[in-house]
């Protein structure tokens, strides 16, 4: 199920040997999406993850955005795209969704009139893609994902037994402020290294110091070429996940600042995306976007029975 409201996921129901199973975090009550903290199942925009003291350089003039992490700016602030009502343009049937916005110059105070579109598709193969697109009429950075949190069990109440593969090779350092150093450091031989199926609970035992700075896992994983970005495996073992992305990396979130009506580890994001702070670090792979140009991105999410 998807709402207009922040382009959101809300629910995304399989039919499985065991009886349906819904596979993402939902309010009980849809009117709770007003009050949002979250970012539940929300399309995140124009830029999800955070830039640093809410400001960057755009061709030698500097740009303020909207403070809402403290002096930083977080999924493109307070009245983001996932607190916007989208407008609907095409449905084809119960498969293929069409929402568009409008983010107009100022916003937030990103520059540029801003054209957002995204499309979700599933297909009988349980699949869920999603397409994100977006124009501009001035110099700008977008960066768009959507802010689902997965639970695959069938009545875990967290996801600390879930087993989770990301195929990384590197990840982007935080320094206290969990925002990026610039550097990109290897993963062998750390304990965030995720190349090998790890369960959550084993991740946050493993001694990281931001995992345990954080309480559980929110790390900007560098994506290698492998065919898949990410696996996640039920606890029970009968339902996996996979994921795809175009997406130069994988921000994996722990959940642990869920509060009511969910709890901490309630549920996992895997949000594909580009680099945090990327407008402010100039070896990061660019989210510059300029008139006459398409910003896309597609990510898949796949689920098999086991």
């Amino acid at each position: 199920m998807l709402l207009d409201f922040g382009a959101r996921v809300a629910s995304i129901r399989l039919q499985l040997e065991s009886g349906p199973r819904d596979v993402v975090l939902a309010y009980p009550d849809a009117h709770a999406y007003l009050a949002d903290r979250y970012f539940l199942g929300g399309t995140i925009g124009r830029y999800g993850n955070r830039i640093r003291n809410a400001t960057f350089d755009m061709d030698g003039a500097p740009v303020t955005l909207s403070a809402n992490e403290g002096a930083h700016h977080l999924h493109g602030g307070s009245q983001g795209f996932h607190q916007r009502r989208w407008s609907m343009t095409a449905k084809h049937g119960e498969q293929r969704v069409e929402y568009r916005l409008r983010s107009p110059d100022g916003d937030q105070g990103y520059p540029g009139n801003v054209d957002a579109r995204v499309v979700f598709g599933w297909s009988d193969e349980r699949e869920l893609e999603i397409t994100y697109t977006a124009t501009t009429d001035r110099p700008t950075h977008v960066n768009l994902t959507n802010h689902a949190y997965f639970n695959l069990g069938a009545s875990s109440p967290d996801i600390l037994d879930h087993r989770v593969a990301i195929h990384a090779d590197h990840y982007t350092v935080l320094d206290e402020a969990f925002l990026p150093t610039g550097e990109i450091r290897d993963l062998a031989g750390t304990a965030l290294d995720l190349r090998t199926p790890r369960t959550v609970r084993d991740l946050l035992a493993g001694g990281d110091a931001s995992v345990r700075a954080a309480r559980g896992a929110d790390v900007n994983y560098v994506l290698s070429n492998a065919p898949a970005a990410a696996t996640v495996l039920s606890p029970e073992g009968d339902l996996e996940m996979t994921v795809r992305t175009s997406c130069p990396g994988l921000q994996f979130y722990t959940g642990q600042y869920l509060a009511a009506p969910f709890h901490p580890y309630a549920g996992l994001c895997l949000e594909s995306q580009h680099f945090p702070d990327a407008p402010n670090q100039a070896t990061f792979p660019s989210t510059r976007l300029d008139p006459g140009q398409t910003w896309t991105e597609t990510t898949t999410y796949h689920f098999t029975a086991g």
